[in-house]
């Protein structure tokens, strides 16, 4: 039969565990509050890319219809650049129905 020391120090023990257990518990909580966060984050990405994507044709037109020169040549070919990476970002988003 343990006595007394030996059962006090058996407590002693376990609560210099427990924290250790609750500080694990916590870590994993805010990894997944991370981990939502990033998500949410990526997903919202996502969402602005797809309609960059679905709107930024319309900045075409003018550029288009003013014609080119060596300035306007540029700014179609970074507007298309833009538009290529909004395709690729955005393509993934899926629209609720």
């Amino acid at each position: 039969m343990p006595g007394p020391r030996a059962t006090q120090n058996s407590r002693l023990a376990t609560d210099q565990e427990a924290p250790v257990e609750a500080g694990s518990t916590s870590e994993r909580e805010s990894e997944r509050r991370r981990r939502s966060t990033t998500e949410s984050f990526v997903e919202r990405l996502r969402v602005a890319s797809f309609w960059t994507a679905i709107v930024l044709p319309i900045a075409y037109l003018p550029i288009l219809a003013i014609g080119s020169d060596g300035t306007r040549t540029g700014l179609f070919v970074a507007l298309l650049a833009v538009h290529l990476v909004a395709l690729y970002a955005g393509h993934a988003h899926e629209l609720e129905r």
